[in-house]
């Protein structure tokens, strides 16, 4: 649950961004396959990243200290 009270997230959004992290790192693993294939993913790994960047934000923001 998110820690303020006047939060607009709750445990579903939480959900939400655990899943969708996890699919970052399954992307994350399949670029890496895909380098190795010699297949130009440099677009793909900054958006990936960014877009890891932007969902570590939230959750940092709204569910500190929860894993």
């Amino acid at each position: 649950m998110a820690t303020n009270p006047n939060s607009p997230l709750n445990d579903t959004h939480l959900a939400q961004i655990r899943a969708a992290l996890r699919y970052v790192d399954i992307a994350e693993t399949q670029l890496v396959l895909a380098k190795q294939a010699k297949i130009d993913v440099s677009g793909l790994e900054k958006q990936l990243a960014d877009a890891k960047d932007k969902l570590l934000a939230i959750k940092n923001t709204y569910f500190p200290n929860i894993l």
